[in-house]
């Protein structure tokens, strides 16, 4: 650029997304989860005692846009990376029912009372949602001529 080497690097963020040269999201989801992870930190020490709701709602709006920002681009398909993410929404479950029990279902039922949708599905609508925008012209993405 302008006569000027730019450095090879192996990784780098760019507005909020962590891209690597190897094309893989590993690094990506490491630190969304690990940020998510000390925001829930965060909501335990502070807000433990607090009812229910109020829990819940902090939840939805200091955690989870963590592990949603820009998902449309980074959407996960291996299993390990949408095991580490859904695991952040069932951490936060068990604190915002403050029940622990390991017993099987015992998260997935905390999760439908809570009516929380698995974040995969709520990934999976934000994708269909943003192709519709694009399809239909309301937003600014062009879509090749033989997807239509």
């Amino acid at each position: 650029m302008h006569g000027q080497v730019l450095e090879n690097v192996s990784q780098n963020p760019y507005l909020g997304v962590q891209f690597a040269n190897n094309l893989k999201w590993d690094m990506h989801i490491n630190n969304i989860t690990a940020k998510a992870n000390k925001s829930s930190g965060f909501m335990r020490r502070n807000i433990g005692k607090f009812p229910e709701e109020i829990k819940k709602r902090a939840y939805q709006a200091i955690v989870r846009p963590n592990v949603e920002y820009a998902s449309s681009a980074w959407d996960p398909y291996q299993e390990n990376h949408i095991k580490q993410i859904e695991m952040v929404q069932r951490r936060s479950a068990r604190f915002i029912k403050h029940q622990y029990s390991r017993e099987p279902g015992s998260v997935t039922s905390l999760m439908k009372e809570l009516k929380l949708p698995s974040l995969e599905i709520r990934r999976k609508i934000k994708s269909l949602r943003l192709f519709h925008k694009a399809l239909h012209k309301k937003k600014v993405i062009n879509i090749p001529d033989y997807v239509e």
